[in-house]
This record gives structure tokens, sequence and C-alpha cells, in this order.
């Protein structure tokens, strides 16, 4: 096991699994994270960080699948983070599991498009179903962050009057089917599908597909039988 800087590489992303780095600044849990990642099939630890100069670092000397991010970090604001972890491995999913929630928090989660957000209450098994969703390319929440986000969104207008065809194809997306698959139940083409949600998007003000699904939640256009979000990546 080698270290850097308070990173620590236990080991090599194989072929078939999903490489997790994980940033929290305490030991503890991280290894506590780690070990538990490490017995589950399809990820492989990557490596652990302590503080954000230590993230960093190990993602640009090897780039991962998913981050497991904790927002209290010791030398920076994890929210802070963000933005340059998008520089630095743009193609990893972040994956936040944190004590700290609040709208403010949530919003600007959000706003950098993470994958997921579990509160650090929640037990491994919700960490692991967490994890199969982001690597689906499904944003998963945690009952508390799934609530914060409907408080944020209410009050938002558009939403109620989008025209019938995109209230379906919106009900497809906040269920979790991908573009091609949405394409294929509704008869349409891929690119009018994507065009559809991008015109969602423009006239109800949502950045992403995870925030309009969530407006169309708040005025009951579309409903769920469980507290996870299921917004296939490829819509954002």
């Amino acid at each position: 096991m080698k270290s850097v800087q308070g990173y620590i590489r236990p080991a090599m992303k194989t072929k078939d699994t999903h490489s997790v780095l994980i940033v929290d600044d305490h030991s503890s849990i991280a290894f506590l994270i780690g070990e538990f990642i490490r017995g589950l099939p399809g990820f492989t630890l990557s490596g652990l960080a302590c503080d954000a100069a230590s993230a960093l670092a190990a993602l640009r000397e090897q780039p991962v699948d998913v981050i497991v991010l904790d927002l209290d970090l010791p030398d920076r604001n994890g929210l802070d983070l963000l933005s340059e972890i998008r520089e630095v491995a743009p193609g990893a999913k972040i994956l936040i599991f944190s004590a700290l929630m609040s709208q403010h928090t949530l919003g600007e989660a959000m706003r950098h498009q993470v994958a997921g957000f579990i509160e650090k209450s929640a037990p491994l098994e919700q960490l692991a179903g967490a994890l199969h969703q982001v690597v689906a390319g499904t944003v998963a929440l945690g009952p508390a962050a799934g609530a914060f986000l409907r408080d944020i969104v209410r009050g938002n207008t558009g939403v109620s009057a989008l025209p019938t065809r995109q209230v379906e194809i919106l009900r497809l997306l906040a269920e979790g089917n991908s573009v091609k698959e949405i394409a294929s139940q509704l008869e349409l083409s891929i690119p009018g599908v994507y065009k559809s949600i991008g015109r969602m998007k423009e006239k109800t003000g949502s950045r992403t597909a995870m925030e309009l699904v969530l407006k169309a939640r708040n005025k009951g256009l579309v409903k769920s039988q469980d507290e996870k979000f299921r917004v296939s990546s490829l819509a954002r």
C-alpha cells in the first residue's frame, strides 16, 4: 500500500470492475467504507484520501469511475472542490456521502450535477445501492436529500404547462428509462427525445434532468413507488 500526502492506493482497477476513490477526513470511517467496497462485487477500491489536496493528487495520478465524497474536509469545503474535480476527472461520477445537509448544500451539489447524495448516517447497504445506481447511469438520493430537493424546487413554475407528449417523456425519464428506451416506447427518434428534454429544461429553467423530474414530481405530473430518484445520465 502506497501513501502519498494522505492518499492510500490499495488496489488497481481491473477490467470488469468500477474503481472507487473515498474522500473523508475521518480515517476510521474511510477505512470502514473501504473495507466494505473491497468486498462489494463489481467494485475496486482505488484509494482513500483524507483531504482535498490528497484527493486531487490521487485523481491526477489515476482516474477513477466513482468518487465517494464527504463535504466536511479539513483543508477545503467539499462544495468548493466539486468544480476542480470536474476539471481533473471529468468522467468520474461523484457520490456525496455527508452529514452536511441543507437546501444550500443540496442546491450547489445539484448545480454541479453530482451523481447522488446519501446521508452519512445511512447504512452501508444503502451506500452499496447508491454505488450501483450511479454506475448504471442513474441518480441516487437518500430520503433526506430527496426531501430537501423537493423543498428547493417547490413553487417553481413551467412544468404544469408541458404538452402531453413531453409529460410522457418526463414520466419515462423519471422511471429510469434511457433516451433510447424512451424513443422505442413512444416510437420517436432518439434525437427527437433529446430535443424534447432540452426544450423542457429550457421552459422550466432546469439545469439538469434530475431537477426537471423533481419539479414534475412536485407538481404531481410524475410519481414513483419509492424515494429513490432514477434519472438516466444520458438525458442530463
